[in-house]
């Protein structure tokens, strides 16, 4: 599902992330360097920061990038991401903390209105036509992936 809440938040972690590991590269900097120079024990998280595991903070974006000295717009920039990323994160979870039944009923109103809806879905069959037992397995095969 690469368009759901979960993969955009990850993908935009994970954007953020790999511009944070090349500041690093083109600083050249170790992972362990970084870590050092920003007053962060060991280098474990860097590696979570640029592997897209741990979020970065806006703290640690700030640090980051005085330590691999990034000029201050560059630095704005990258801080206007990570505030994004993290209302993105902060939204799907707070989605799945209340349980989805809030979120369909959201759409419901729309999806009343609607009086026509053309889909294409090459891995699943569209809404309309699944099957409560389809529906249930889909669903808790999301659940297993996001570790819920």
């Amino acid at each position: 599902m690469p368009s759901s809440s979960s993969s955009s938040a990850q993908h935009a972690r994970q954007a953020l992330a790999n511009q944070l590991r090349e500041i690093r590269l083109q600083a050249g900097l170790s992972a362990k360097e970084l870590a050092a120079r920003a007053g962060w024990h060991g280098n474990t998280k860097v590696s979570k920061i640029e592997h897209g595991t741990r979020p970065a903070s806006a703290d640690d974006v700030r640090a980051w990038c005085q330590v691999c000295g990034v000029p201050p717009q560059r630095t704005d920039e990258l801080l206007a991401e990570q505030q994004s990323m993290a209302g993105t994160w902060v939204t799907y979870q707070r989605l799945n903390r209340a349980g989805l039944r809030q979120a369909q009923l959201s759409v419901r109103p729309i999806y009343d209105r609607t009086s026509l809806i053309r889909a294409y879905q090459s891995r699943t069959l569209p809404g309309l036509i699944q099957t409560a037992g389809f529906t249930t397995t889909s669903l808790e095969q999301v659940r297993i992936r996001q570790g819920v």
